[in-house]
């Protein structure tokens, strides 16, 4: 079977994206942060245009799959909290550090990697613990997670900033394994 292509365009209405995130904001309250998730380019409508309205209407934060976005950001001149969602390397501890872009964060040796760049450049690596509640990608198991607190607060220079989790089945209508 022969797949036509036509004239295809997307059409991104700031406006609305603007309004979405005044009314999000609206609900969860001023006291609350809201991060906006730009991977992907903004999920193609334009990472740069969609940040800065997000950040000009009340996001506080924002988050991306990989640290090559987040330096495309920062050298973008947003100053925002970034953090990278997706796995991090060792060998980008520095990177991470310098562009004061936070990771997701599962194995103790990126932590001493992160704390010895920090210590190295006399600043603070913030973190934030990534949970693997089942999706098997990246993350600490639930029953290691207060351990690996404890190993994070140990070191100089490392900040735990925050903890996450992607639930694998949030979208199903038996909610067992997600509330469990």
């Amino acid at each position: 079977m022969q797949r036509l292509l036509g004239p295809t365009w997307l059409e991104i209405n700031l406006d609305a994206i603007a309004q979405n995130i005044r009314n999000i904001k609206k609900l969860i309250g001023e006291k609350k942060e809201l991060m906006v998730v730009v991977k992907g380019n903004a999920y193609g409508h334009d990472v740069l245009e969609v940040s800065s309205v997000a950040l000009d209407n009340g996001a506080n934060r924002l988050a991306v799959a990989r640290l090559e976005e987040g330096i495309f950001l920062r050298k973008a001149g947003i100053i925002a909290p970034i953090l990278v969602l997706g796995l991090t390397l060792k060998e980008q501890a520095e990177l991470l550090v310098s562009y004061d872009i936070t990771p997701a964060v599962c194995e103790y040796e990126m932590l001493e990697k992160l704390s010895k760049s920090a210590i190295k450049m006399n600043k603070i690596a913030k973190v934030h613990l990534k949970v693997d509640t089942g999706m098997g990608r990246i993350g600490i198991f639930p029953r290691e997670a207060m351990s690996f607190i404890k190993q994070a607060k140990s070191l100089k220079n490392v900040e735990i900033e925050g903890i996450f989790s992607h639930f694998s089945v949030a979208d199903e209508k038996d909610k067992n394994y997600t509330e469990n």
